[in-house]
């Protein structure tokens, strides 16, 4: 499959595009300001669908572990982060970097947090 962009503008977002890798991606004229990130690539689309599934499941807990990290020191954050449960829920057939970058692409005020 492939995904065509032209002259697509992208501005104050937590990801501008984000696809499995099985698509590919051609982008022509297109700008991102101020994202979080501009392509965030998963491994494949069924692993994306698992984490987007259970975030939704675990919307409040994302939302109180938001409210943690703003009242944590920013050195601190990936650690209390990573030893959270819904990030023990998310790394289910995901290594640990992964499951952090679907935070950021999926929630910007994440994002702003862990950048």
């Amino acid at each position: 499959m492939a995904l065509k962009l032209y002259g697509e503008t992208f501005i104050n977002c937590g990801a501008a595009v984000i696809a499995p890798s099985s698509v590919e991606i051609e982008s022509h004229n297109s700008k991102m300001e101020n994202c979080g990130v501009g392509y965030g690539i998963y491994s494949s689309a069924e692993e994306l669908e698992t984490l987007q599934s259970i975030a939704k499941k675990h919307m409040q807990e994302i939302e109180q572990l938001t409210n943690t990290l703003q009242q944590t020191k920013p050195e601190l954050r990936k650690k209390v982060l990573t030893g959270s449960a819904i990030f023990a829920a998310l790394a289910v057939g995901s290594n640990a970097s992964t499951v952090i970058q679907f935070l950021i692409d999926h929630y910007p005020s994440l994002e702003k947090l862990l950048n």
